[in-house]
C-alpha cells in the first residue's frame, strides 16, 4: 500500500486520465520487469478527496484542490506485491499526464513509500436463502407507548 498527496491543478482537473495512465504504464512495467500479467496481481487506486467513496454516484465532480491517492497491491506473495509497489513508486511520485512537458512532483505520506499490509482476506457469502419477501427473515416487534 502507498499513499501519495497530489496538489498539481492540471492533474486534478483530469484525474481520471491520470489514473488510467498510471494503470497502463504500471501494467507495462510490471510485465517488462517481472513478467507478470494482470491476472497475476491486482492494483487498486482510490483518490480520496475525489470520487473514492461514492464513485460515479457523486453528483458534484468539480476538480478538488488536492487528493490523497491510496494505491493497494495484492499478489500471490508479499514479495511480489512489494516488487509491484516499488515499481509503482516513481510513477506515484512524478507521473505526468499525456502531453505534459514537465514532471510533476507529488508527496508520499510515508518513507519508505510502500507499507506492508500482510495477508488480505476477502469476504465471500457462502449461503443464500430464497425468500418471498425481503423482510421475512427479520423479526419485527411493535410496541405502543402511552403518554406518561
Amino acid at each position: 500500500m502507498s499513499l501519495v498527496g497530489i496538489r498539481e491543478p492540471r492533474i486534478l482537473r483530469d484525474l481520471t486520465t491520470w489514473t488510467s495512465t498510471l494503470d497502463t504504464v504500471l501494467t507495462g512495467r510490471v510485465q517488462a520487469l517481472l513478467g507478470l500479467t494482470r491476472s497475476d496481481y491486482d492494483v487498486q487506486v482510490r483518490c480520496y478527496g475525489d470520487n473514492a467513496i461514492l464513485g460515479d454516484l457523486e453528483a458534484d465532480r468539480r476538480p478538488p484542490r488536492e487528493v490523497g491517492v491510496l494505491t493497494t497491491v495484492r499478489a500471490a506473495t508479499q514479495a511480489t506485491a512489494n516488487s509491484i509497489a516499488k515499481i509503482a513508486n516513481p510513477l506515484l511520485l512524478h507521473l505526468p499526464l499525456p502531453g505534459m512537458d514537465h514532471l510533476p512532483s507529488f508527496a508520499f505520506a510515508t518513507s519508505p513509500a510502500e507499507i506492508d499490509r500482510g495477508a488480505v482476506y476477502e469476504f465471500v457469502l457462502n449461503h443464500t436463502v430464497a425468500v418471498d419477501k425481503p423482510d421475512e427473515l427479520f423479526r419485527t416487534e411493535h410496541s405502543e407507548v402511552g403518554h406518561a
